[in-house]
């Protein structure tokens, strides 16, 4: 199957790719914390990067092995895309990032299966804010810890 062009991506998941890029910048940092469920959340989190980790999860099976294709996503977004730029700047070996990005998958299927008993799109925008952002820094903090415990 062949993945949809970086157009198709974005209006998929809400964006509109010929409106102004300050409408683009701020539902993608901004109005997506808001987003009821940490999953819907991860969607529309910064597209540049989510469209082609998104053609790594359909390459690696995504369809027939979803979570198993999206475990190797979210730890290769947070191994290749985050730690390994830290140690290229600070010359600092860590697997913070990894481990955190690890415990974002883990919350974000958790997120995902509670969702129908959840109902989170009838609680207010406020209200979900609130849990994406106490799950991001929980899964920095298991990320953290994680690197901690094994020294890494």
């Amino acid at each position: 199957m062949q993945p949809p062009s970086y157009e198709a991506f974005l209006a998929a998941r809400g964006f509109d790719p010929r409106g102004p890029r300050a409408a683009l910048w701020r539902r993608m940092f901004v109005t997506c914390w808001g987003e009821p469920g940490f999953h819907r959340f991860w969607r529309l989190w910064n597209p540049f990067y989510a469209y082609y980790l998104f053609r790594l999860y359909l390459l690696l099976g995504g369809r027939r092995r979803p979570l198993l294709a999206s475990f190797v996503v979210f730890v290769a977004c947070g191994f290749f895309l985050h730690d390994l730029l830290l140690v290229a700047t600070t010359r600092r070996f860590s697997l913070a990032t990894t481990f955190a990005f690890a415990a974002f998958w883990l919350l974000t299927i958790a997120s995902r299966a509670l969702g129908p008993h959840l109902c989170q799109e009838r609680w207010p925008r406020a209200v979900n804010a609130a849990v994406n952002v106490v799950l991001v820094v929980l899964g920095l903090a298991a990320g953290a810890f994680g690197a901690h415990g094994l020294g890494v």
